[in-house]
């Protein structure tokens, strides 16, 4: 199944154009590349905001922890500082003489403003206010030593304080009551701590440093000796400047926060983010908890800065360390939420998304203009080479058709002149053989007219014998018979001659038939056999001519025998007549001796002439077999052109067929690169 799949896929990316891949790989490339970019740029951008708000968180906890540490030990300086001021001394002794003065009795809470504090705040108000800014403190109270409040340096916070007793009165098991008696039991004087805490009193979170004062000089009106316990100094420490320093909002952002958490996990500081469910106030009076891995860690002893999920359920990237002071721990926790501190990246991210997508959209314009600028040129080059296989195609095929065809006509033609040239030799044959028979009527020709002149001799030694002599008939019958023996000699001659004639009138027949074939060959033969055309022509003019003169033999030869038969015939009935007649026919035989010499003359005549006759028949046919044996070497070198040719003509259609098949794989190869560029067809 998994490799039908794969093939099914890659069938289906083979069906598209390279246009379109190119486009799909540049625009893969480039989302990747975008992608790439953006997830470095992303990655990177994050570790380095993570880094700077590491640094800066850092920088602000440390900050902050250092502000805060300065602020707790200025104030506890603040603290010993008045508890050896002879000035808080003084006030303490003068506002506890003026609550006795005034017959309040100690032991409860009292109202104890009247006009003797009045006259006092008369005198000392400004120095109170003056304590108050110079050591930025809330508020000083001064307690005697039965825990009665006598003297607050906050004149807005009388009601709070002043004439309260730490023992039986509101603040009895209070945090400022367990501070006040740390500090008045104390063997020493030391400075005591009570926590940032909440009071119903004042309804605020109150944080409260106590020490005992003692007396740094002899009072005798009071009975105070130096050294003695006068009282105790309780200072309110201000958390308006604790609140300012932990909700600091130099580099904080939205989100960004520092809050002050107690050992018991309860907050002595207002958080900036959900401030109206975390604060100190709510925490603290509701004894609502605290709890997350960085404050865990703080008041651990440990420090440093982690991504954590803090109380309002945020991931937040948190620097956490441990705040001690006066034997309190507090976990010091600066932190601000990922999304914010991510939030700048994410609108890089966005910033880079749009760029990119507008980059991308860019790109696939170019792309497409730029493949389409490459790829026209190839696909022009294409088609036209692709036209061109095709024309190269139909005329491989045609050459094709053409080689076949002419190679067939090839192979015809040589097999006509083969047959030509076994025609012409048979012809060679035939006219060789009719020269020897024009060679022997020749021969039988002289024969004849050596017989003829002999017949003429013996005939005039006959008349000369008839007119010199008078011979016995038997002499004249036996010359008589002589001539007649000779006289059918010489018809046997005739005859043989008019068979020789015949014959030759036969090879005249077949060498007209066989030019008359030659010609129909050289026809067939084309061009290459006008030549031979030519020649087949004077062979049958040749022919024809040697036909007529032996004709004309042939007739002369039938009057031949014709008037030797009938000399014969008549010298038969004269050598009847005369061994009739004896004597009485010499004279006729003398007259027709004559007449014989003068037919022998006439014979002698005529057998010259058809000497002359042979030896033009001779002559052409010499010239006849000149013209074979030329028309033979023509043939045999048309059989050579033939053979050629049909060679030509065989590598032609290889060729033509080589050609074909290198177009079909060219068109194969067309066909695929127009798959490559355009794509397969559904």
């Amino acid at each position: 199944m998994k490799s039908k799949s794969t093939v099914k896929k890659v069938s289906i990316f083979s069906k598209l154009g390279l246009k379109f891949k190119l486009v799909t790989l540049i625009v893969l490339l480039v989302l990747i590349s975008i992608l790439t970019v953006s997830l470095v740029s992303f990655n990177k951008s994050k570790q380095a905001l993570t880094a700077l708000t590491e640094n800066q968180l850092n920088a602000q906890g440390e900050a902050i922890g250092t502000s805060l540490d300065g602020f707790l030990k200025r104030s506890k300086n603040y603290v010993s500082i008045l508890a050896t001021n002879r000035l808080v001394e003084g006030l303490l002794i003068a506002y506890e003489s003026s609550f006795f003065g005034s017959n309040f009795d100690p032991g409860k809470d009292l109202k104890i403003d009247n006009d003797f504090y009045e006259k006092l705040d008369g005198i000392y108000g400004e120095r109170k206010k003056a304590f108050l800014e110079k050591y930025q403190l809330k508020d000083i109270l001064l307690v005697s030593l039965d825990a009665q409040v006598v003297f607050t340096a906050n004149n807005n916070q009388k009601d709070f304080y002043l004439g309260r007793n730490l023992l039986n009165g509101v603040f009895k098991d209070s945090a400022l009551m367990n501070c006040y008696n740390a500090a008045n039991d104390a063997e020493e004087v030391g400075i005591f701590f009570s926590d940032f805490v909440f009071s119903e009193v004042t309804n605020q979170v109150n944080g409260y440093l106590c020490t005992k004062k003692q007396a740094e000089f002899a009072n005798q009106d009071e009975g105070i000796e130096k050294g003695d316990d006068i009282g105790v100094i309780i200072v309110e420490l201000d958390n308006r400047i604790m609140n300012r320093l932990l909700t600091s909002r130099t580099g904080m952002g939205r989100t960004g926060q520092s809050y002050l958490v107690g050992h018991d996990h309860l907050l002595r500081s207002d958080f900036f983010v959900n401030k109206e469910k975390f604060n100190a106030i709510n925490s603290l009076k509701n004894n609502i908890k605290i709890e997350s891995e960085a404050i865990n860690e703080a008041l651990a002893g440990k420090s440093g800065i982690q991504f954590k999920t803090n109380p309002n359920n945020k991931e937040v990237l948190a620097s956490f360390r441990q705040v001690n002071f006066i034997g309190k721990t507090f976990a010091l926790i600066t932190e601000k939420e990922t999304d914010e501190i991510y939030e700048s990246l994410q609108e890089t991210l966005l910033f880079i998304f749009t760029i990119s997508v507008a980059l991308f959209v860019a790109i696939i314009f170019v792309t497409v203009f730029l493949t389409n600028s490459i790829l026209a040129p190839m696909i022009a080059a294409k088609d036209s080479l692709e036209k061109i296989s095709s024309s190269l195609k139909n005329g491989a095929s045609g050459l094709q058709e053409t080689s076949d065809t002419l190679n067939r006509e090839a192979e015809s033609t040589s097999s006509s002149i083969h047959e030509t040239v076994s025609t012409m030799n048979e012809l060679t044959q035939m006219v060789n053989q009719n020269l020897e028979n024009v060679k022997q009527a020749t021969t039988n020709s002289e024969e004849m007219v050596k017989n003829a002149n002999e017949g003429k001799t013996s005939t005039q030694e006959m008349v000369r014998s008839i007119n010199g002599i008078s011979k016995t008939n038997d002499q004249v019958l036996a010359t008589i018979s002589r001539m007649n023996e000779k006289m059918v000699s010489f018809k046997e001659v005739i005859n043989t001659i008019s068979d020789k004639t015949n014959m030759i009138n036969e090879i005249v027949f077949q060498t007209k038939l066989l030019s008359f074939n030659a010609s129909v060959e050289a026809a067939r033969a084309g061009e290459l056999g006008k030549g031979f055309a030519v020649v087949a022509e004077e062979v049958a003019n040749l022919a024809s001519a040697s036909g007529q003169a032996s004709e004309e033999i042939r007739a002369l030869l039938d009057e031949s025998v014709s008037e030797v038969e009938n000399i014969v015939l008549e010298s038969s009935k004269e050598v009847e007549n005369v061994k009739k007649l004896g004597e009485s026919a010499v004279s006729a035989g003398v007259s027709k001796a004559q007449e014989c010499e003068q037919v022998l003359t006439e014979i002698l005549t005529k057998v010259q002439l058809m000497g002359d006759k042979i030896s033009e028949v001779n002559i052409a046919s010499n010239e006849q077999a000149n013209g074979i044996q030329e028309v033979s070497g023509a043939m045999q070198s048309l059989s050579s052109s033939s053979q050629q040719t049909t060679r030509i003509a065989s590598d032609t259609l290889t060729a033509s067929g080589d050609i074909k098949n290198k177009s079909d794989e060219l068109e194969v190869i067309f066909k695929n690169l127009d798959q490559l560029i355009r794509g397969k067809s559904a």
